[in-house]
């Protein structure tokens, strides 16, 4: 969660680090929760994150790590001192290790959900995105705090620590659940999309020394995914990334076989690809060509009639070439009699039969076919 508010930082000119007292604590609880949920159970970025997050804790390396008083973020400190590096400094800072485990095991159960759900490209994207916006829009509410209520301490509040970040992921998880869904917190039964509003009070109440701007700063940010403009922004930035990623030759497409999983690099193949169905394979997740789950089933399938349907032909064509007799299904000999023709049909010579425009005595004679399939077998 957030720091407390400068006054505390400014005893401690070169940050402080520590439980107070506690043996650190904080880092041997965060030690087991990791081995509980099993670091092979941890995605990429989340633990990337997490073991970003206990180096700076832990100043390594100490040459590139800077006090915590020069890394918290506030009005004063980034709009009068003009110290911009404090935005994206802010977040990976910490002011003990509680603080930094119950951060870091909020983060590994929001990360395994929404990194599994959204990819890594993707979901990396969205936490940059949110560790720069949070702390921004932390200073503009605390200006905004210190003019409509008329208290200036707003503006000397400077706040550390991954909380801001924690709030909008957990927006984002809130979203992607049932509308119907109920969740308890503090013995509190509220819909599951409403719950973060009630751990912002009730965080400001148990502990009243946090940073309430800072944690409304992390919702606003999340709503600002769900519900405006971030979204978009973030896609469009994975795909981005991800065609640099794989290169523009080797950008993965959907296999003609109509397999959701199959992908090729064929160059050609790709541009026609994206070329006939680029407005309806990118309108969701890149990985399974942009299409929903019952797009895919009906492509697939649609895929596999004509896959079918090219292979009878070419079966077809084959076997009349290979055929051991002559096919002749189409013939009509003298002493079988001739089908009658439709009542429409106007026979111009009634004498003779007439088979592709040719008179029928060209054809063989059947029983002289016959006399010849005999012979083969004797």
């Amino acid at each position: 969660m957030f720091g407390p508010r400068f006054g505390r930082f400014s005893r401690y000119p070169h940050g402080r680090r520590g439980g107070g007292g506690n043996g650190n604590l904080g880092l041997l609880l965060l030690a087991f929760q990791i081995m509980q949920t099993g670091i092979d159970n941890i995605p990429l970025v989340t633990l990337g994150t997490l073991c970003l997050n206990c180096a700076i804790y832990l100043r390594f390396p100490p040459n590139w790590i800077v006090p915590l008083g020069k890394a918290c973020v506030g009005f004063t400190q980034v709009w009068y001192l003009k110290e911009w590096k404090r935005l994206l400094l802010s977040p990976w800072y910490h002011t003990s290790d509680m603080h930094l485990y119950y951060n870091m095991s909020s983060l590994i159960w929001k990360g395994r959900k929404l990194e599994l759900k959204f990819g890594p490209i993707t979901f990396a994207v969205t936490l940059a995105l949110f560790c720069f916006l949070s702390p921004l829009i932390t200073v503009g509410l605390s200006f905004a705090a210190a003019e409509i209520l008329e208290d200036v301490s707003y503006l000397s509040q400077c706040a550390a620590g991954f909380s801001g970040v924690l709030f909008a992921l957990k927006v984002l998880v809130s979203y992607y659940e049932s509308e119907r869904s109920f969740t308890t917190v503090m013995f509190f039964t509220v819909p599951t999309r409403m719950a973060f509003w009630l751990e912002l009070v009730l965080i400001q109440i148990l502990v009243p020394n946090v940073s309430f701007v800072g944690h409304l700063a992390g919702i606003l940010t999340g709503l600002l995914y769900v519900k405006g403009p971030l979204k978009p922004v973030v896609k469009s930035a994975s795909r981005l990334i991800e065609s640099i990623w794989y290169g523009q030759p080797n950008r993965r497409s959907f296999h003609s076989s109509g397999t959701t999983g199959g992908y090729h690099s064929n160059s050609r193949n790709n541009s026609n690809y994206h070329n006939r169905d680029r407005t309806s394979y990118n309108r969701s997740e890149p990985y399974a060509g942009g299409m929903s789950d019952q797009e895919q089933t009906e492509r697939a399938m649609r895929d596999s009639m004509t896959s079918h349907h090219q292979s009878q032909q070419r079966n077809s064509n084959v076997s009349a070439n290979s055929r051991m007799y002559p096919d002749l299904s189409g013939y009509r000999y003298e002493h079988e009699p001739s089908a009658p023709p439709p009542p429409e049909y106007d026979d111009p010579n009634p004498g003779s039969t007439i088979y592709n425009d040719e008179p029928r005595d060209n054809y063989p004679d059947i029983g002289f076919v016959r006399q010849q399939r005999l012979n083969r077998y004797t």
